[in-house]
């Protein structure tokens, strides 16, 4: 069992300050070896993102307007998330803070939804080259 130490008295010993280095050290190790295992993995898919876009753009896309948007759609699918995860009287809050009444909102995700539904849409009238 570990001698237990008052904080910030000084009392505590190098070779109790080495171990704990020791440890968090190879906790770090360990967190960089993920990190890198994880980079590697997401090269695949962030290539496999590169082509979509020229892809589009070879169809005609807009890339920066395009970039906007996915980034737009992005983020309110990361908002609905989070109001998602709230209990019921968080969420009415959530709701009212954000500008809506309380009974506007129907269910969770689905303004996301019609939002989303209407920009598709636009985007749709956009690319056939008939948007208002």
């Amino acid at each position: 069992m570990a001698k237990k130490a008052k904080p910030n008295t000084g009392s505590v010993d190098r070779e109790t300050i080495a171990e704990f280095e020791k440890r968090y050290q190879t906790l770090v190790d360990e967190m960089a070896s993920m990190k890198g295992s994880y980079m590697s993995d997401c090269k695949s898919v962030r290539g496999e993102m590169k082509d979509l876009l020229v892809e589009a753009k070879d169809r005609g896309v807009a890339l920066k307007p395009f970039k906007a948007r996915l980034k737009v759609v992005t983020l309110r699918k990361k908002i609905d998330e989070i109001r998602d995860a709230l209990e019921a009287e968080d969420a009415k809050l959530f709701d009212y803070y954000d500008g809506e009444e309380p009974a506007a909102k129907k269910a969770p995700g689905k303004r996301a939804a019609a939002e989303q539904a209407a920009d598709t849409e636009a985007l749709s009238d956009f690319e056939a080259g008939t948007y208002q």
